[in-house]
């Protein structure tokens, strides 16, 4: 996902799950920062710098074995990676995607 935003600019760009796994990608103090709930009791949390940028980027891939890959970007150079992020569970049931915002679930 590509997401531009002003600058300088803070607060939540993407917020996916609930209390049983997701994720969450926002902006604060200069930084890019992806936290991570795999839903088995681990949180991983990932940030780099982006300084002025005026577009930040997040990119998932899937390499097999149940689990993502992610690079995170500003102005299309690589800020922060992690590998090895477990897949979330199949489905949500207390909350979906909010974008622009978290309302956070029960």
């Amino acid at each position: 996902m590509t997401v531009k935003i002003a600058v300088p600019g803070t607060g939540t760009l993407v917020a996916h799950g609930d209390q049983g796994g997701g994720y969450a990608l926002f902006v604060d103090s200069g930084a890019l920062t992806l936290v991570h709930n795999d839903g088995r009791g681990r949180t991983r949390l990932i940030s780099g710098p982006i300084g002025v940028a005026s577009a930040v980027e997040a990119d998932f891939t899937a390499p097999g074995g149940g689990t993502w890959s992610v690079v995170l970007r500003a102005d299309g150079e690589e800020v922060a990676s992690a590998e090895g992020l477990t897949l979330l569970f199949p489905m949500a049931p207390f909350q979906g995607i909010d974008v622009g915002v978290d309302r956070g679930s029960p």
